[in-house]
């Protein structure tokens, strides 16, 4: 429609899976469009990002594409048919491998289904690389369209055993793109660069390697050091000056400081630059157990290092989150899911714990009214827009009401069921008694896009809190 494609996410088939319908097809259609944004931003000469954007109606999710000049013909890199035939044109080759780069991807073989021969490529086998049907030599035009970049980001695998995970977790769980970036398995320093541990550094004359310990030895006057492992270890006897002339001495505290260095460039940095894992997105399609591996050891770092030592700052208010988009944007800058948040929730903070909570309970209510919408869609084909706020209103009073009824029973038990299951949170009983209520009320809001018509004056004392007029 005016030049937009208009794609309605459900049923989509990917890599054999079908996604199905709602929150989790709706989170692969949101990987679609983060992953084209991260692409488009970084600016790849010659390559280019249809214009994409989500709209979300009623609880239906479309994706919308703007259409570019390609047909079933120009496919140059990747599979669009799961893989049965694999296209790897050379000219497309290191543009998918500047993509690969931008999310530290791994290259991997993928076996091509129709010839049964492995094909090595950059970038998962779904995604697209398509040649412009109006490129000629010397265009400032791009060259290539990217399509179904969704799976650039790596599937975030942190169970002991495959069978613990289906198809379609490793399409729609995913490990951030900022955790990817920074991930280093077995924390190898990168090639070329020295640790120092003083602005005036030392080299140990028999090994030939900095002195990074605090203590040395050293002849001053022929300017002769040791390190204190050589000194230990090394034949005295065989030493260019008699052993009585090296003297032990330590270094100033006012010269103590670590950095790195590089060899070459003479760049310094502060933070040790580690050798980045790179990382295979088809690694559980493919069944590669070196590339699953190596998933499930970012996974594990996430969970045992990165989340407890964001639990640690927050504790010591080194980050201090005051709002839900506060906390979510601390949260992904350092590359942790949302569906971490049931972790972050322990922490012994009250304040931090009431605010995680009540982020866990809007983006719980968030689905199980999106499913409500849609199910009005399908039982009602001409419904109309007092129809979805009587929808919503209906749900929001029964979760919102302090009336005990069958029906609000039911709603706070899927809510204790749903995030339990999205964020592994345990929910404690009467927890709505203990939450700010009209802040939860806005959270809600916010996330399934409804405008309040009042921001204050809501008597949730009262059986039905809310009206159809409210929204």
């Amino acid at each position: 429609v005016g030049g937009i494609l208009f794609r309605r996410v459900a049923g989509w088939e990917i890599l054999h899976e079908d996604i199905g319908e709602g929150d989790v097809a709706f989170k692969v259609a949101a990987h679609e469009v983060r992953a084209c944004a991260l692409i488009a931003k970084a600016k790849i000469p010659g390559l280019c990002v249809p214009l994409c954007c989500l709209v979300d109606a009623y609880g239906i999710r479309f994706l919308c594409h703007a259409i570019a000049p390609l047909d079933l013909n120009t496919l140059a890199y990747g599979s669009g048919n799961d893989a049965l035939i694999i296209q790897q044109h050379p000219d497309a080759a290191p543009y998918a491998q500047q993509i690969g780069s931008l999310f530290n991807l791994a290259p991997h073989p993928v076996l091509e289904r129709l010839s049964a021969a492995p094909v090595s490529l950059y970038t998962p086998v779904s995604l697209e690389l398509h040649r412009n049907i109006n490129y000629k030599d010397g265009d400032t035009m791009p060259r290539y369209f990217v399509l179904n970049a969704g799976r650039c980001f790596a599937p975030d695998i942190p169970t002991a055993s495959d069978t613990e995970l289906d198809g379609v977790d490793a399409i729609s769980r995913v490990l951030r793109q900022e955790m990817t970036g920074l991930y280093a398995a077995g924390e190898q320093l990168m090639s070329g660069w020295v640790m120092y541990t003083s602005t005036e550094p030392h080299t140990c004359a028999q090994c030939g390697k900095m002195i990074i310990d605090y203590e040395y030895y050293t002849y001053e006057k022929k300017r002769y050091e040791l390190c204190l492992s050589c000194f230990e270890t090394c034949n005295h006897e065989a030493l260019p000056y008699p052993v009585q002339r090296l003297v032990k001495k330590s270094i100033p505290f006012s010269q103590r400081e670590t950095y790195w260095r590089h060899e070459t460039t003479g760049e310094r940095v502060d933070t040790k630059p580690l050798q980045i894992t790179p990382l295979n997105p088809d690694a559980f399609y493919t069944r590669d157990e070196a590339g699953t591996t190596a998933l499930r050891g970012c996974s594990r770092y996430v969970l045992e290092t990165v989340v407890p030592r964001f639990i640690e700052e927050l504790e010591e208010l080194e980050c201090t989150p005051l709002t839900p988009e506060d906390l979510t944007e601390e949260m992904h800058r350092r590359g942790i899911n949302m569906r971490y948040l049931g972790r972050i929730a322990g922490t012994r903070l009250s304040h931090l714990r009431q605010l995680c909570v009540r982020e866990i309970l809007a983006r719980t209510i968030k689905v199980l009214i999106r499913d409500g919408l849609f199910f009005m869609n399908e039982e009602r084909p001409n419904y109309t827009e007092d129809d979805a706020k009587a929808v919503i209103v209906h749900y929001l009073n029964e979760i919102f009401t302090p009336v005990p009824t069958e029906e609000s029973n039911t709603m706070w038990r899927y809510i204790e069921e749903l995030a339990q299951k999205k964020f592994g949170y345990a929910l404690e009983q009467g927890v709505r008694a203990k939450i700010y209520l009209v802040a939860l009320l806005r959270s809600i809001c916010a996330k399934i896009g409804v405008t309040l018509a009042r921001f204050k004056g809501f008597d949730f004392a009262q059986a039905v809190p809310l009206a159809v007029e409210d929204i």
